[in-house]
């Protein structure tokens, strides 16, 4: 009792939580210290410019938490930076992170949050609550901080931020090329915020940026006599070292084993590793190092629709927020199935749901087709992707991502391959 009775006094101090909420302001960026490749020189910078620009900010009122509260996006930043420093170990919030916030379905959302759902709790009641707490406490108490305090140490601000800067341009550091948006949270994440926004803009810009493109597509041959279906499966989070196609030691790809003039690539690697950049690179002419001619250029579904196909889409995702939606939006017919009713907004359909609604739209007419089927193929939860004549590999339910799980994460995860 006689301890909390001394940090109850000890933070009824304006000057004790000016020096408290500054510290508060650099625990990321103290992670970051361990878990980033940088100099050491750089990695002290990165602490010390940040500490001195916040103890600088923190003096422009009085009562430092009427600043930290204004301060409050600030605050959600460096708690999402702590859950995910917590569950990759490492890196800023990337642009891919900010972007998949609007390109993520309720049930993918749900998915992944319910399994960190503790992590998140845990820097909420230990990070983010107790900041808003003593902020409230500081605005509320009389004492304030005063006018030679706060001249004294926007003077030393000053100094340790000069000092933190020299650091960075070390004659030591001729191997690495200092960048404050690169080095220095949480400027990294705000850029990367701002790159995904103007990223964001220019998909939403699409339809005028591209209006005037045409690939001018011609058919130069056709089928003697038969009719042409193209079908384009676009899969997801599915990697080819679980495929016994491609060597695994379970049979997870029986079917396909089984197809007569079944061509295998093997010497393929995807060029992303979130939907929202890659699928548009698999459906036009962008590539990772060329991908600003995506907003331009149109899809291959306009190139088949050109040439004189019925273009279809039917997609099991919510994609109409990134330019997977507007590639889709170009086809004759875009069957959005993440808007159809399954009970909750927290469940999807499987997979297997796409081809009736296929074999509707081919019985429609004779002509010729291009089909792109979307799945929302493996993604978490694994054992709610496939029916239960599918639940090969058991036991497959595990009740979050834990390595006591690994077992079960690993059949589920086949079964839906």
């Amino acid at each position: 009792m006689r301890y909390f009775t001394n940090i109850l006094h000890w933070i009824s101090s304006q000057e004790h939580l000016y020096f408290l909420f500054g510290l508060l302001f650099i625990i990321p960026n103290c992670v970051f210290l361990f878990t980033e490749p940088l100099p050491v020189p750089v990695g002290l910078a990165s602490i010390m410019m940040p500490f001195a620009f916040w103890m600088g900010v923190l003096l422009l009122a009085r009562k430092p938490g009427v600043v930290v509260w204004c301060l409050l996006p600030k605050i959600i930043l460096d708690g999402g930076q702590l859950v995910l420093l917590y569950l990759f170990g490492e890196s800023v919030i990337a642009v891919d992170m900010f972007l998949n916030l609007t390109s993520s379905n309720a049930s993918e959302a749900s998915e992944l949050l319910g399994n960190i759902f503790l992590v998140i709790i845990c820097v909420f009641f230990f990070y983010t609550l107790p900041t808003l707490w003593l902020a409230t406490r500081s605005i509320r108490m009389k004492d304030r901080l005063t006018a030679v305090f706060r001249k004294k140490w926007a003077f030393r601000s000053l100094g340790l931020f000069g000092v933190g800067v020299l650091l960075c341009f070390l004659p030591s550091l001729q191997k690495h090329s200092f960048s404050l948006k690169n080095d220095v949270y949480p400027v990294n994440a705000l850029y990367n915020l701002y790159f995904a926004i103007t990223k964001a803009n220019k998909n939403a810009n699409y339809s005028v940026s591209s209006a005037d493109f045409k690939f001018n597509s011609v058919r130069t041959g056709q089928a003697d006599g038969k009719r042409e279906i193209y079908v384009l499966v676009v899969g997801e989070t599915s990697r080819a070292m679980e495929w016994s196609l491609y060597g695994y030691e379970r049979n997870t790809t029986p079917r396909m084993k089984g197809l007569d003039g079944l061509v295998r690539f093997a010497d393929v690697v995807t060029q992303s590793n979130n939907t929202h950049k890659s699928v548009p690179i698999i459906l036009s002419a962008a590539s990772a190092e060329n991908y600003g001619v995506i907003y331009n250029e149109k899809s291959i579904v306009t190139a088949f629709k050109e040439a004189g196909f019925r273009t279809l889409v039917i997609a099991n995702q919510k994609l109409t927020t990134s330019m997977i939606g507007a590639f889709y939006g170009e086809a004759d017919t875009f069957i959005d199935m993440s808007t159809f009713n399954t009970g909750s907004y927290l469940t999807s359909l499987h997979d297997a749901a796409l081809l009736p609604y296929l074999e509707k739209e081919l019985d429609k007419s004779d002509e010729d087709m291009f089909v792109v089927l979307h799945t929302y193929g493996s993604h978490f939860n694994y054992h709610e992707r496939y029916p239960d004549e599918f639940r090969i590999y058991t036991p497959d339910k595990a009740e979050g991502i834990r390595q006591s799980y690994k077992k079960e994460l690993r059949n589920a995860y086949d079964n839906s391959i």
